[in-house]
């Protein structure tokens, strides 16, 4: 009897649905913001909000996955693109408008999408709408990414690779992403410079440009060298600090050997913040040594929607090469090297093409 009982009550147990049945249609992970979000166990189709996460999706080679773009992709003129990941995917600019640059999503453009992301994510996630507010809103996943960079904040850079991988099941793309900027920031960091000078890094594109005396006291290529950077001895420069207008003065008392041009700066009209006439006609600085004796570089710019990582690297190998250097390479064929891994095409030509072919040369400055 006690055995029938036994068989009767496991019999009931196994035809009783389990409230702990798991859900394989759903997974959780965990963003940059320590939230745990439920997306769906398939994502086949993604949007990118905030500056660089596009370029992020790009890296990982998620292009096909990329349903609509903010207005940062529509508004570019193609011809003066600076962004290689944009220049090597231009159907991003034909894909359907989801919302403004910077993190200003609109959520009935977002509802309107045919197909429907599965998966939105967001960097720099205090800009624009909330991650939580735009989950709220659209009903979609919202994944926060925190964008980091190549030196002190690189394993936010490397986390925002693996919770994207992890996302759109392309982890073992992620990994390579990180081992690829390891390998090149360990090759930069061990090179032999044979010419030990304190160069100026002038022109610097920041959220647009802003003539001859905008720098960086932390430009990243030089770091990655271990170059001395001149900006650093401006007076009042805080630890840190990214961008800076460095007084001419400084600029004179210390007289720079060598200046390195970012390029994008020489396309402005002259006299509206254009470092090359202002190198021309500004007496103080056309006597500086480096103008003087013709020991002035372009570099390319690598500020535009944040920090293009790949054209960081490309513009400190070339800055490595005009310093002197024992590894024998050409600085245009490296820089497509790092694009074609990065987005997917050698682009160093095209981007050119948007300054008159004048990157990563030595600029005559009387001419």
């Amino acid at each position: 009897m006690r055995q029938l009982l036994l068989l009767i009550l496991l019999f009931i147990y196994a035809c009783t649905p389990s409230n702990d049945t798991e859900d394989t249609s759903r997974r959780m992970v965990t963003d940059a913001l320590g939230r745990e979000v439920t997306i769906p166990a398939e994502v086949n189709h993604i949007i990118c909000s905030g500056a660089g996460a596009l370029r992020y999706a790009t890296y990982l080679e998620l292009q096909d996955m990329v349903v609509a773009v903010d207005n940062a992709e529509k508004s570019a003129n193609p011809a003066l693109e600076t962004r290689p990941y944009s220049i090597a995917t231009p159907h991003y600019r034909d894909l359907p408008l989801f919302g403004e640059f910077r993190g200003a999503d609109n959520p009935e453009l977002i509802l309107s999408l045919d197909p429907a992301p599965d998966v939105i994510f967001k960097t720099y996630s205090d800009m624009g709408h909330s991650v939580q507010r735009l989950q709220e809103q659209t009903g979609i996943p919202v994944v926060a990414l925190e964008y980091g960079d190549l030196m002190s904040d690189r394993e936010s850079m490397y986390q925002a690779f693996r919770i994207m991988g992890e996302v759109a099941h392309s982890t073992e793309r992620a990994g390579e992403v990180i081992d690829f900027f390891e390998q090149h920031r360990t090759a930069l960091s061990n090179m032999d410079l044979s010419r030990e000078i304190t160069p100026f890094l002038a022109g610097l594109s920041s959220r647009g440009t802003h003539g001859f005396v905008s720098t960086s006291p932390v430009y990243t290529p030089f770091l990655l060298l271990g170059v001395d950077n001149m900006a650093q001895k401006g007076p009042g420069i805080m630890e840190n600090t990214r961008h800076t207008l460095l007084s001419k003065e400084t600029i004179a008392h210390e007289d720079p050997e060598i200046i390195f041009l970012d390029i994008a700066s020489t396309r402005n009209p002259e006299g509206e913040g254009n470092a090359l006439y202002e190198m021309q006609t500004d007496p103080l600085f056309r006597n500086l040594t480096a103008v003087q004796e013709n020991q002035v570089y372009t570099v390319i710019p690598h500020n535009s929607y944040t920090t293009n990582h790949g054209s960081v690297l490309a513009n400190a190998y070339y800055i490595a090469h005009v310093l002197g250097t024992d590894v024998e390479y050409d600085p245009a064929e490296k820089a497509d090297e790092i694009y074609s891994f990065l987005v997917g095409k050698p682009v160093f030509e095209e981007l050119n093409e948007g300054f008159d072919n004048r990157a990563f040369r030595r600029l005559h400055v009387s001419q």
